[in-house]
């Protein structure tokens, strides 16, 4: 019998994510959910105009 991966209501409606920070084996990072494994839509602003 496969497990099945149930993915809460607050996620599915997107009104609510537990952001945690990921990254790869060559260290690029991105957010993803803990609790749904979405990956959070990020924006290109260059962060350096802000420092």
């Amino acid at each position: 019998m496969a497990t099945d991966r149930r993915i809460p209501l607050t996620c599915r409606l997107n009104l609510r994510h537990q952001w945690r920070t990921r990254s790869t084996e060559d260290g690029n990072r991105w957010k993803a959910c803990a609790r749904c494994g979405r990956d959070k839509e990020t924006t290109n602003v260059d962060v350096h105009l802000f420092h």
